[in-house]
């Protein structure tokens, strides 16, 4: 690596070898072309596999530059991790000892929305970006975007989601939406996948200036001939 290299660093809610979700598939797309092209690129995806011995991280596939987070999410309404030995502790040691210069998250489910704050608040001069893959700020209903009876939804309302969700108040979806706003302020820049994500957000709050639309990058027609006639070979 050269001294004036950029570190990289990707976190994602799941490796590909073990969840095979868009976003996976996309963020470790990202990093392998990275690394490819021969960039200091790490790539961070959490499981809720058993570590050996309770550790907060491991290594995959024989590389220092596959780490996998132990981590669990406990909050499904605020996608809140309230385990704070893990996040604010273990993961806020990792990020100093990586020390990277841009760090792309491409989700918060599962290891909670804070670990955009936190990221923030420990490298405060890095730079944040975040990939927006669907529309779970927006929407409780797992980001469906789709009302309890049936009818699509367009834009978000306390009330309208009190209508989905009686259980809750319009005032708790109020607040829901300040706080994913207040943690999404952290974040320099964000990508979305498709020009509809983006407009959804936009009317939700955040800056258009804000938000590039970037299809989620996958390999040539080359790099797929490749991979297929290495997997035969080993077959």
């Amino acid at each position: 690596m050269s001294n004036n290299q950029q570190r990289i660093l990707i976190v994602s809610h799941g490796h590909p070898d073990l969840n095979k979700g868009g976003a996976e598939v996309a963020a470790f797309n990202m990093y392998k072309e990275y690394r490819a092209r021969g960039l200091d690129a790490f790539f961070l995806a959490r499981t809720g596999q058993t570590p050996h011995g309770g550790a907060s991280f491991s290594t995959r596939n024989n590389t220092h530059r596959e780490i996998m987070f132990h981590t669990t999410m406990d909050d499904g309404f605020l996608y809140s991790n309230i385990k704070t030995r893990q996040l604010w502790q273990e993961f806020r040691d990792l990020l100093l000892a990586l020390k990277p210069d841009v760090v792309h998250v491409h989700h918060y489910v599962l290891m909670g929305v804070e670990i955009i704050e936190e990221i923030r608040r420990t490298l405060p001069d890095c730079k944040l970006v975040f990939t927006i893959h669907e529309f779970l700020a927006l929407c409780h209903r797992n980001g469906l975007m789709l009302k309890t009876n049936g009818k699509l939804c367009y834009k978000s309302t306390p009330r309208d989601c009190h209508g989905c969700f009686p259980e809750k108040q319009p005032g708790d979806f109020f607040l829901r939406e300040k706080y994913f706003k207040s943690i999404f302020s952290n974040i320099d820049h964000f990508v979305s996948p498709s020009h509809f994500l983006k407009e959804r957000y936009v009317d939700w709050g955040l800056e258009a200036d804000a938000i590039s639309v970037i299809e989620n990058g996958q390999p040539t027609a080359q790099k797929l001939i490749t991979q297929v006639k290495a997997s035969d070979k080993v077959r």
